[in-house]
């Protein structure tokens, strides 16, 4: 890599960073939102009490979303000069960029029910927020086609450490489950029950750990071509 490039993939490590700490603050600061079970009336009231935190929300949450494109793009970048010139490193950069523009619609649904309140409709208010819950367990798809490429590509490369492969396809197959929430009204499993924040914990456990490499310049364990012989991982 040329020392423009080092740079680049660094500024980007720590903008995954911070794109995952926006969207942290972005949710804490908005509070926890009435559950999927919850009536009309309570949506609706939830929103007329929050509407400049739900504004806040979008705002920050955009913002992260740009900064974790970076990160995406880098990301792609570091598998390709690992040696993978599959088409893995491209679903990253694909899945990436699909997460971050279906977010961003769902997030400016969000918003829109909140900046419309109190003059909002219950029901209609209501069903905002369902379609926002649903296309966020929708989301489960893309995800876990982001990780699933990273952690392959990864795999064969060595492109990232071998811990980071494993939380990789584990959260690839925790977000593959993720749209069954779209079926329960009550419980761990309906939209944004427990179900849906534990899957989130690992994409951003493993987003921080890779930034933290990139922003440290750390280099790939030992780059061969994704098409060689031998796996990264297989043991002798």
């Amino acid at each position: 890599m040329t020392e423009s490039e080092t740079r680049m993939a660094r500024g980007a490590g720590i903008a995954g960073i911070l794109g995952i700490v926006l969207i942290a603050v972005a949710n804490i600061q908005l509070g926890s939102p009435p559950k999927a079970e919850a009536p009309a009336g309570e949506v609706l009231t939830f929103l007329s009490g929050h509407r400049s935190q739900a504004l806040i929300y979008a705002y920050l949450f955009g913002i992260g979303l740009v900064l974790l494109t970076w990160f995406g793009a880098a990301l792609r970048l570091r598998l390709r000069q690992a040696g993978d010139q599959s088409a893995l490193p491209d679903l990253v950069l694909a899945a990436t960029v699909w997460i971050a523009a279906f977010d961003m619609v769902l997030v400016g649904v969000t918003a829109s029910a909140a900046f419309r309140t109190p003059g909002l409709d219950a029901r209609t208010a209501q069903a905002l927020v369902d379609l926002g819950n649903v296309g966020f367990a929708l989301l489960g798809v893309p995800f876990a086609l982001l990780f699933a490429a990273a952690a392959l590509s990864a795999m064969r490369t060595r492109a990232l450490s071998r811990w980071l492969v494993w939380l990789g396809a584990a959260t690839a197959a925790l977000n593959l489950l993720k749209p069954v929430t779209m079926f329960a009204r009550s419980g761990a499993l309906a939209p944004s029950g427990a179900f849906t924040f534990v899957s989130l914990i690992p994409i951003w456990v493993w987003t921080v750990a890779v930034g933290l490499r990139m922003a440290r310049g750390d280099r790939q364990q030992g780059s061969q071509p994704a098409n060689g012989p031998r796996p990264a991982l297989a043991t002798s």
